[in-house]
């Protein structure tokens, strides 16, 4: 079952809307209660002064005044030719007119300031436009122009405006069941305003009140009843503060006691509305009235559900009038007509039905075309977020941008550092060679074999058999008459290093002191035929060995060395 919601003929969306275009008026002064006076008013001002004329004068005017309104202003546009007076004067003539004028005369404003979008009509004028397509029951329309005026407002950075807005957009999805979406309108305002009290001045405790109405109507409708109790309460200390004290008290305990009816709390519920005194022009008293009935009906007085669902039936009009409920309402009674078998009764119950089903079916063919991503509210309010992330992302990809560059930039430099450092070493090995590995000279001479040892290990050198690609470490120690074993001990402690390192680095050091003095052996010979001539068994071994002791190819040792000879 839908719970009520303040539809558009309302007197509590009207004061939502008319208490923002005021808050949206030119001047502060109290709108003129009197229409002859607002009319008298308005002549007075010359074409000039026009344009000081306070908008706020013709909100409340009489209905009846209109046409005589119109009128003055119309003789206002024919008799001059400026654009700012052109610009107020359709301002004032959408502010008075009816639908469809009021649309076009905010047509005309809108497009005499397309031209400055910061133009502080601007954003207004949008605002004037949905309430217009709002009030005939076009949520499309009125939502495309609340979401025009709410980017406007947001670039020009005007936060009640920016709030009005959100508001707005909210009564529309609130009223087509898209209560969700409401919430996370209302919210935003909400937040907005709470941030920014100052901009709001004397009004901020009537806007704060909306916010939070709206809150808690849209919680309610789609059953958060404890987060909607909870926004009530909220509001508590701020209808003292209201000038409109009476009708808050009104809003805010019609509200509770719908809350304590679909929390089961039917005594509570029917207690608290029977309290609430509302004249019968009042929308909201039929809404009264269907809680109280639908209350008294679960407490077991179906006698007096039928007498109250009957007063609301004679409430309306069979043609027009509509809320959320009056469906439940006819489809009760129209029961109860067949029970009793109320054949005149049924007929009426059954054309009014009709009437109701038609409008439902009309919004829920509305509440499709809000579903749309055209009027997605993540979207419109991830809007400034997604600039941000837009922001924060370009701000991301620069720093990595300059990091990057600083790390190139620095690789550049250490690669052209190692660069020049190697070609510096590569010329000083070229110009005074190498030696191998240092030896560990603390040699325990009272041992005659390891002397033994060490000498034939150092004659062996000085005769180059290291270059025997052939050698291994068993058959260096046959011709050094010892064992493998004691010789790898005496390699690995005076030599500094493992047999087959100690070997690579005798072969390494002897190709680079040679070849720097006799650079001609090497001409057209190929890696492999240079590697094998030195002992080496294949390039990939030269390569490594060579990387090792100098931090060069042989290819780049070999051409340092063809061009220090050049």
């Amino acid at each position: 079952m839908r719970i009520i919601v303040r539809t558009m003929n309302s007197e509590f969306l009207r004061r939502i809307f008319f208490f923002a275009i005021f808050l949206m008026g030119f001047g502060s002064t109290i709108a003129q209660d009197n229409c002859q006076n607002t009319i008298e008013l308005l002549q007075s001002f010359e074409n000039e002064r026009l344009l000081q004329f306070d908008e706020s004068n013709l909100y409340f005017t009489e209905r009846f005044c209109n046409p005589i309104i119109l009128k003055e202003l119309h003789n206002r546009l024919n008799e001059s030719n400026s654009e700012k007076l052109k610009i107020k004067v359709y301002r004032l003539l959408s502010l008075v007119s009816d639908y469809p004028k009021n649309v076009h005369f905010s047509d005309s404003v809108l497009k005499l300031v397309d031209n400055n979008s910061e133009h502080p009509l601007y954003a207004k004028q949008y605002y004037t436009k949905g309430v217009a397509y709002y009030n005939v029951e076009d949520p499309i329309n009125s939502m495309r122009a609340f979401i025009n005026g709410y980017k406007r407002a947001k670039r020009i950075s005007d936060i009640v405006l920016t709030v009005n807005f959100l508001n707005a957009m909210g009564s529309v999805k609130g009223t087509y069941s898209k209560d969700y979406e409401a919430v996370l309108l209302n919210n935003q305002a909400l937040k907005l305003m709470e941030q920014n009290e100052d901009a709001f001045g004397d009004d901020f405790v009537e806007q704060l009140l909306i916010c939070i109405d709206n809150i808690a109507i849209h919680h309610l409708e789609y059953g958060d009843t404890d987060s909607s109790l909870y926004y009530v309460k909220r509001a508590q200390p701020f209808i003292e503060k209201s000038v409109d004290k009476e009708s808050w008290k009104i809003d805010f305990n019609s509200l509770e006691g719908q809350i304590n009816y679909y929390m089961g709390n039917y005594f509570k519920s029917k207690e608290i509305l029977y309290e609430i005194d509302l004249e019968e022009s009042n929308h909201d008293y039929s809404e009264r009235l269907y809680y109280i009935g639908m209350s008294e009906g679960y407490l077991g007085n179906s006698k007096k559900k039928d007498s109250i669902f009957k007063i609301i039936y004679g409430l309306f009009d069979n043609k027009y009038a509509y809320t959320q409920n009056l469906g439940n309402v006819y489809q009760y009674l129209l029961e109860r007509a067949i029970e009793n078998e109320d054949k005149p009764f049924q007929k009426n119950l059954v054309k009014r039905k009709k009437i109701v089903d038609s409008i439902e079916n009309s919004n829920e063919i509305k509440l499709q075309f809000l579903s749309s991503d055209d009027f997605s509210v993540s979207r419109l309010l991830n809007d400034k977020q997604v600039l941000q992330k837009e922001i924060k992302k370009k701000v991301y990809f620069t720093k990595v941008s300059l990091v990057l560059l600083i790390i190139t930039v620095l690789a550049l430099a250490i690669v052209i550092y190692r660069f020049r450092a190697t070609k510096r070493r590569l010329k000083e090995v070229i110009r005074k060679g190498v030696v191998p590995k240092a030896s560990n000279h603390k040699v325990n001479l009272i041992d005659e074999r390891l002397e033994d040892v060490l000498n034939n290990l150092n004659s062996w050198e000085s005769e180059n058999g290291f270059l025997d690609n052939s050698i291994t470490q068993q058959t260096l120690a046959k011709k050094l008459w010892t064992n493998d074993t004691y010789l790898s001990q005496v390699v690995n402690k005076y030599k500094n290093q493992s047999f087959p390192d100690y070997l690579k680095d005798l072969r390494i050091t002897y190709l680079i002191n040679d070849l720097r003095k006799n650079p001609s052996k090497v001409e057209n010979k190929s890696q492999i035929q240079i590697a094998e001539m030195y002992g080496f068994n294949s390039v990939d071994v030269l390569r490594r060995v060579m990387h090792k002791k100098l931090n060069v190819s042989p290819a780049k040792f070999l051409k340092e060395l063809k061009t220090s000879n050049l």
